[in-house]
């Protein structure tokens, strides 16, 4: 039977899967989709915003933002603390000239990192054991954890000072992995005692 942990990940795999069906039918008209998704207290995503853009490019997605925000009260653009998004959209639309969300930590893609961006960057050094160790940092959603796997490469590649400046450089960019980021805003929100009308978390994913 499966826990509330894997009910989440069944929901968001469903959401993002109609997601990209909707997607797929209204780009081949050249109309896309555009949607804004939202975290609730409970790690589910949620549909926040969506509409249909005349094309798919970055003011089209900050107008949605802007919308957003202006349709909800209680929150402001200073609260929101993640933002992650597919396709050509990049950290810049974070910038005060495009969605001005001047808190936010721009989330990369984990996937693309660890099957393409990695084993290039790594090249002939990259193998089962190197990759193992990479996912359970990427992974880690909390700061013991990541420290842990961090440590474990220091222990396993110790006396390679090639792939461990590597391992360094990367991990000094945690804030940008997904489930670290949301583990640090979780303990962050459950540390604070603020009265809001939504109880989403503040990420949003633009897809």
């Amino acid at each position: 039977m499966a826990d509330g942990h894997d009910e989440s990940r069944l929901r968001a795999i469903r959401l993002r899967a109609a997601f990209r069906l909707q997607k797929r039918r209204m780009n081949s008209y050249d109309w896309p989709y555009i949607s804004v998704v939202a975290m609730d207290s409970n790690g589910s995503p949620r549909v926040v915003a969506e509409g249909i853009a005349c094309t798919e490019r970055t003011a089209a997605y900050v107008a949605g933002i802007k919308a957003l925000l202006a349709m909800s009260s209680g929150r402001t653009n200073k609260e929101v603390l993640a933002a992650f998004a597919d396709g050509a959209l990049n950290a810049d639309v974070l910038l005060p000239k495009n969605m001005d969300l001047p808190n936010a930590k721009f989330i990369w893609d984990s996937f693309h990192l660890s099957h393409d961006v990695w084993p290039k960057d790594f090249g002939g050094h990259w193998c089962e054991k190197l990759s193992s160790g990479m996912h359970s940092m990427l992974y880690a959603d909390c700061a013991v954890d990541f420290e842990s796997a961090l440590l474990k490469l220091h222990q396993v590649y110790a006396g390679n000072s090639h792939v461990l400046n590597k391992v360094d450089k990367i991990a000094v960019n945690k804030e940008h992995y997904s489930k670290y980021l949301l583990g640090v805003i979780r303990e962050r929100e459950a540390r604070q005692v603020i009265t809001r009308p939504s109880k989403t978390i503040p990420v949003l994913l633009l897809t």
